[in-house]
């Protein structure tokens, strides 16, 4: 735009010098219409923009929702509401009460309407496929089954027998996919280790990672092995893969390697290094 008036300045003073005729002039007249009606265009395109947005966002505010108690809420929103008072919902679980302002009062959906996740209004007992707990915060799969739950740390029955727990995730199919945990002792494998933190489990409920609480010393293919941090294992058990808790030397069929970080294995439990 000041480009543009610029070169209006310059031919005026070109015109000047040439001593113009009445209809030259009449033509920068004319150009200088122009450029107003140009600008006032782009004033108008710009002003229009701010208002749009303005508007966008005034409309984002507002699809976070305040609801009051309904005895049946069957609102389908796909994005969060907010509620002002503990609200029932109708779920996939059964109907449950969200809205601990406490806590956060937001209840989020998926894109086809289902309800994705939120805080319960107070601790629920809910059947869930690692049996009844009793839940702080739910959520779900679009397909509608649990896909996590956060408990006070509760005993929750697993593959590898009972364990305490904050928080248990689940496949879509139903089985548990990993739990969140403090420090206790659990069968593994490799024998019982003091795990920490997260254990991920296979869809066929075998162990796939833990997290070692400290150091430890297992048995492997290549003898007693300390390890630490996470620790690997295949599908059917055997161990995938150790953080080395300090270097080892290692006697190959054709060589002799020394590993400095990690020992990755075969499945069927030889060394792949």
């Amino acid at each position: 735009m000041f480009r543009f008036k610029e070169i209006i300045k310059k031919l005026e003073i070109f015109f000047k010098r040439i001593k113009l005729s009445q209809n030259l002039k009449e033509v920068i007249i004319m150009i200088k219409k122009s450029y107003l009606i140009f600008s006032m265009v782009i004033l108008l395109i710009f002003s229009t923009s701010f208002l749009w947005a303005s508007e966008s966002t005034n409309c984002s505010e507002k699809s976070v929702t305040n609801v009051k108690e309904s005895a049946d809420t069957k609102i389908k929103p796909k994005k969060p509401i907010r509620l002002i008072e503990p609200t029932l919902f109708d779920t996939p679980a059964g109907k449950l009460k969200f809205g601990n302002n406490n806590r956060g009062g937001d209840v989020y959906f998926h894109k086809n309407g289902k309800i994705k996740q939120g805080w319960l209004a107070e601790p629920t007992e809910i059947d869930t496929p690692a049996g009844r707990l009793e839940l702080y915060v739910i959520s779900f799969w679009a397909s509608g089954n649990i896909r996590s739950v956060v408990l006070d740390n509760q005993e929750v029955e697993t593959s590898v027998g009972k364990l305490k727990s904050y928080v248990v995730s689940f496949y879509d199919g139903g089985g548990i996919s990993s739990i969140v945990l403090d420090k206790q002792m659990v069968k593994t494998p490799i024998g019982e280790l003091e795990l920490k933190d997260n254990i991920e489990f296979y869809t066929n409920g075998s162990i796939k990672q833990v997290e070692l609480s400290e150091p430890q010393a297992v048995d492997t293919s290549m003898g007693k092995v300390k390890l630490r941090d996470f620790v690997k294992f295949y599908k059917n058990g055997i161990l995938k893969e150790g953080e080395l808790a300090k270097p080892r030397v290692v006697n190959m069929p054709s060589r002799i390697i020394k590993l400095y970080y990690k020992v990755f294995y075969n499945e069927d439990g030889s060394i792949k290094w």
